[in-house]
């Protein structure tokens, strides 16, 4: 050990960096020396005890000790997760934290939560112009996802990747953070609760959107335009028109539609994505087109005039001439996969 603790103390930063940060704040017992050098880590991950332990003093107190008290060395990267930690035994303590990590110039934050409860973000978290990833997993456990309190203008102009799970949002909020983040990359929006407005997902540097059970129960439309986008993945209802515009780099689209509002927002929502060179759709929106008086429901599919691969399922069962209409009218179609029912 006295070989080890005469190195460089940049040395055993790399060395710690590479253990948990449970594993690393155990290192303090060894020696005097070693007492504070986990700080010399700028990473922090910590995970909750089990619900049925009871207690979360066992998540405060180091978290406490890590980030609180740690004179403000660097923190790049603040992982928490409380999936299996009931939220309201830790819900005052997340502002401090997260405030303290900011603080220490945090970049990345992910958040983990799987227990409904109320949750205190700071306001300035909406305005940390360091923060390059944001993850927020709430439990989706409830019947209402958490609401969580805004600024009335973000401002992340460094954010690249944001992804939101189990949240109640307004339109307007996330069109200040595209609007804010011009080097924004990778989004996703799993399981949220709309309100008000047009979402405008507009991005030039955007290049990864999912789209995950999205609740719009007052029918919020949605307009996306971003030309660097090269994966789409949409899953859930389609009860309005929505814009997609301007995806001229899409290589590959997952489509998932189990409910549409009407065959002309299907047809509008597909020509939206026609320059995808892989293509999957699932779902019944096909199978509703036939039903709605639709002769040949590829009639209402655009050219995909990119397309290579087209994978289809949940379909109704095709003839041979439906499948040589569909070869013939996709000149590039190269793989085509009927998924069995």
């Amino acid at each position: 050990m006295d070989r080890i603790s005469t190195l460089p103390d940049e040395i055993i930063a790399c060395v710690l960096s590479c253990l948990t940060t449970k594993e690393a704040v155990a290192t303090s017992i060894l020696s005097r020396r070693w007492r504070h050098l986990y700080w010399l880590t700028d990473k922090v991950e910590l995970h909750g005890p089990k619900v049925e332990k009871g207690s979360c003093d066992s998540l405060v107190d180091p978290i406490n000790r890590v980030i609180v008290f740690r004179g403000g060395a660097p923190i790049k990267k603040f992982i928490l997760d409380a999936s299996d930690a009931k939220l309201a035994s830790i819900a005052s303590h997340v502002d401090v934290w997260i405030r303290a990590a900011m603080f220490c110039g945090l970049q990345e934050l992910e958040f983990f939560s799987g227990w409904p409860g109320a949750l205190a973000l700071p306001l300035s978290l909406w305005k940390h112009e360091q923060l390059i990833k944001l993850t927020l997993s709430l439990s989706d456990r409830g019947r209402k996802p958490q609401e969580i309190k805004y600024v009335e203008s973000a401002h992340l102009p460094r954010l690249r990747s944001l992804k939101f799970k189990a949240m109640a949002l307004t339109a307007e909020f996330i069109n200040q953070i595209f609007t804010s983040s011009p080097f924004l990359e990778d989004v996703t929006l799993d399981n949220c609760y709309w309100t008000g407005g047009v979402r405008h997902l507009c991005s030039k540097s955007l290049r990864r959107l999912c789209l995950f059970n999205n609740e719009d129960k007052h029918e919020v439309n949605t307009i996306i335009d971003a030309p660097s986008l090269i994966y789409f993945n949409y899953s859930g209802e389609l009860r309005v028109d929505h814009t997609i515009e301007n995806l001229n780099s899409l290589s590959k689209a997952d489509i998932f539609i189990d409910y549409i509002g009407n065959s002309q927002a299907l047809g509008k929502f597909l020509a939206g994505i026609d320059m995808a060179k892989d293509l999957s759709l699932f779902g019944f929106h096909l199978e509703c087109l036939r039903n709605e008086g639709v002769h040949d429901p590829f009639d209402e599919l655009p050219i995909f005039r990119n397309l290579r691969k087209l994978e289809l399922g949940y379909m109704l069962q095709f003839d041979w001439g439906d499948i040589l209409y569909l070869l013939y009218s996709r000149p590039l179609l190269e793989i085509l996969v009927f998924e069995e029912v």
